[in-house]
């Protein structure tokens, strides 16, 4: 008697381990960690934010929230096992601005002191000598830019008392720096300049040249944040994605479709107070000016900013800059449609200027930790998605998030409404009868608002 039997395939699982929140660029790259209960080696994808993976090594490249998938496929003996994701975010450990004391300092000639009233920390620094003597400090940058330095000084004397500035053994200050009087030994002064930093240690050098320089109190020093954010990156709200015409930056631009309402919206995450310098790319086919209102956080910086015609759709410019005052934080850039239809939208770039007062500043500034506080953050996983797919949102208020899924061609094919219970929920949303593509779920609360893209398979 013959008798067939069939021998199924094991059923395993995955056991991932969480992953701690982290600091970037402190951190860049994560070990993952995770287990199949068959034995074999699970692999790992990043499904959403700043982040890319090789093996089980994660490189950060940014800020925000991760999310990352372990899974196994299987084999001959063994079922393919459901994925298990893990989320964690990751803030910025960038130090902006600082303020370095003179007497702490490398000194070559100079000498700590006491003597005059009114200084910081615990003296100031007194040149000894008219020619040799210096004072050198070490200025760590995250990035390559701009720095803006603002040392505090006193020259009771009746003259001028330039000093030669070196900025990593380049002389930047001519033939010297001046340092007028400043009414009395007791009366400390400013003297400012903007130089350039490389990423990394930077050596900042006040020498005597011929005169006797003046006591120096400190070096406070602020790094000039820049950036380009693309607009496809960002919050389009009628705004479509689109790459059809050719010298976008990224993968695409921003195609507005109609008047009043469509409008993109950037986040930009500023380490201290300071007024910025916005800039846009864009392209203009039409044969007249289609203006745009900017308003940052609410307020309108400019009621109809000019986007004059650039002669075709692919044909790119930029915009001269227009300044505007962003705070410790998140900001909220926002262009949007007036009464004409709007350009194709590139980038937006930011350069910081100078605070009015950096000193001041400092000592207020915020945590990465506390600016995370007031963030609407927002991921999706799976991703891809087929059937279901879950969004996790983390939220500082319990107020009402209204929620939409937007196909690639600016369509809203959903649109959702949840009351979170507490600064964090999960919600699922059905994708099975959605055509495979990208999508962008938007989620917005009052003044908040953030998105995230979804394929569906």
């Amino acid at each position: 008697m013959e008798q067939n039997i069939t021998v199924n395939k094991a059923a395993q699982t995955i056991a991932f381990s969480a992953v701690s929140d982290k600091t970037y660029p402190a951190t860049t790259t994560v070990p993952l960690t995770a287990t199949a209960t068959s034995g074999l080696t699970p692999t790992f994808s990043v499904v959403s934010g700043p982040a890319t993976v090789s093996g089980a090594t994660l490189t950060l490249t940014g800020t925000g929230t991760v999310v990352v998938s372990a899974g196994q496929a299987g084999n001959g003996n063994y079922l393919a096992a459901a994925p298990v994701d893990r989320s964690f975010t990751v803030t910025s450990s960038a130090v902006y601005s600082g303020t370095l004391e003179a007497e702490n300092a490398v000194l070559q000639g100079a000498f700590v002191a006491t003597s005059q009233t009114g200084y910081t920390g615990a003296g100031f620094a007194d040149y000894a000598n008219a020619t040799g003597d210096y004072i050198q400090w070490t200025v760590t940058a995250n990035t390559a830019g701009s720095a803006y330095l603002k040392f505090r000084y006193a020259n009771g004397g009746t003259t001028n008392r330039p000093l030669e500035l070196r900025v990593n053994g380049a002389v930047v200050s001519g033939p010297g720096l001046p340092f007028a009087p400043s009414g009395g030994w007791s009366t400390w002064v400013n003297q400012t300049v903007t130089v350039g930093l490389n990423a990394g240690s930077n050596t900042i050098r006040l020498s005597t040249i011929g005169t006797h320089g003046p006591n120096v109190d400190h070096l406070a020093y602020e790094i000039l944040q820049s950036g380009t954010l693309e607009a496809e990156d960002a919050f389009l709200s009628g705004v479509t994605f689109s790459n059809y015409n050719a010298g976008y930056t990224g993968t695409g631009y921003g195609n507005y479709n109609n008047i009043n309402t469509d409008y993109i919206e950037w986040t930009v995450n500023k380490a201290n107070a300071s007024q910025v310098n916005l800039k846009f790319r864009y392209a203009n086919g039409y044969a007249e000016n289609r203006p745009l209102k900017l308003t940052v956080n609410g307020t309108v910086v400019a009621s109809g900013l000019a986007f004059n015609p650039t002669g075709s759709w692919t044909t790119w410019t930029t915009t001269s800059g227009i300044n505007a005052n962003l705070v410790s934080g998140e900001n909220r850039i926002r262009l949007t449609a007036t009464s004409v239809m709007g350009v194709n939208m590139d980038h937006l770039s930011f350069t910081s200027s100078p605070s009015a007062n950096p000193v001041a500043r400092i000592a207020s500034q915020e945590s990465p930790a506390d600016q995370a506080v007031d963030q609407l953050r927002v991921s999706v996983f799976p991703n891809p998605a087929s059937g279901r797919a879950t969004l996790a949102i983390s939220s500082p208020v319990n107020t009402a998030l209204e929620i939409k899924l937007v196909n690639i061609m600016g369509r809203v094919v959903q649109m959702l409404q949840k009351q979170p219970e507490g600064q964090s929920a999960e919600m699922s949303i059905s994708v099975q009868d959605l055509p495979p593509g990208l999508y962008s779920i938007q989620v917005k609360q009052g003044h908040r608002c953030t998105q995230t893209k979804l394929v569906v398979r």
